[in-house]
């Protein structure tokens, strides 16, 4: 349910999330290079950027994150 109730915050602020598997997301970068660490959990995509940074309420994030580069 928490996608659900995410959903609907960020329509109320205009935003349009859907959920995808990481197959589906992995299509994103069909024909890119993909940079380490890759596709994983926006938490696991170089964790080391947050170190230190203390978050109030943080929850984690079930999410996919990736950067490709075009070659």
């Amino acid at each position: 349910m928490l996608a659900h109730r995410d959903g609907r915050r960020a329509a109320a602020g205009g935003v349009t999330l859907v959920a995808r598997s990481h197959a589906e997301v992995a299509r994103f970068f069909k024909g890119l290079e993909v940079v380490e660490p890759g596709i994983v959990l926006l938490p696991v995509w170089h964790p080391e950027l947050g170190m230190g940074d203390d978050v109030q309420g943080a929850a984690p994030v079930p999410l996919y994150a990736g950067v490709g580069i075009k070659s």
